[in-house]
């Protein structure tokens, strides 16, 4: 069977369906009499007996009862009492000591000039001047860049000391103006390369000098 032969074979099955239960509604209410018993189509009216059997009366309700116990007329209120509820008493707080606040004085530091000392050292009392003395070469030496007149010097050694009444603190020796060698005691040596001296006369100096100051000086001259 294909689907529309189903669907036309269920529509015929409903329809039957709807017809039996109409007539089955009918019977029930005494319509119509079913046609499997042949009775005629005009349905009697249901006797009363069997309608007062199966719808019996209810019995009657019992009497609803015809006055309630009456409301009181008054309630009585509780009266309530305040009690007095006393606050706790504390003892009595000491009075607190009063603080006074004494200020301390304040320190003012102003500070103090030192005072310049505006007085001049003394004086030395020593005026004596060291004593110098050129051991070597001597005034007025010549041929001073020859040795025994015959072979050449290249060097001329210049030896020198100095005396004083305290003590000699510093020596100095020049040639021709120029310092050459200095020296913090009292005697002072100096190799001369006379090469390099020209040809004449040359001043060799020496200074001596003392703790106070004073000057010593020597001076010799010699020649090329």
């Amino acid at each position: 069977m294909n689907t529309r032969k189903k669907i036309i074979f269920i529509s015929v099955m409903i329809v039957a369906l709807v017809v039996m239960g109409l007539i089955a509604y009918g019977v029930s209410n005494g319509r119509f009499s079913s046609p499997f018993t042949g009775a005629d189509t005009a349905l009697s009216p249901r006797p009363s007996s069997v309608a007062s059997s199966i719808s019996p009366t209810p019995p009657p309700l019992s009497p609803r009862p015809s006055s309630l116990s009456p409301r009181p007329s008054s309630v009585s209120t509780p009266t309530l009492t305040p009690t007095s509820t006393s606050s706790p008493t504390h003892a009595p707080l000491s009075p607190q000591p009063s603080l006074s606040f004494t200020p301390t004085p304040t320190l003012t530091f102003t500070p103090t000039s030192t005072p310049t000392s505006t007085s001049t050292p003394p004086v030395s009392s020593d005026t004596i001047s060291p004593v110098v003395k050129i051991s070597s070469p001597v005034d007025g030496a010549k041929n001073i860049g020859r040795y025994l007149f015959f072979f050449s010097r290249h060097y001329m050694t210049i030896n020198s000391s100095a005396t004083d009444n305290i003590k000699v603190v510093r020596m100095e020796l020049y040639i021709d103006g120029a310092i050459k060698s200095s020296v913090a005691q009292s005697s002072i040596s100096y190799n001369w390369d006379v090469r390099a001296a020209s040809k004449g006369s040359h001043v060799i100096q020496v200074k001596a000098y003392d703790a106070a100051g004073n000057i010593g000086l020597k001076t010799i001259t010699v020649y090329k």
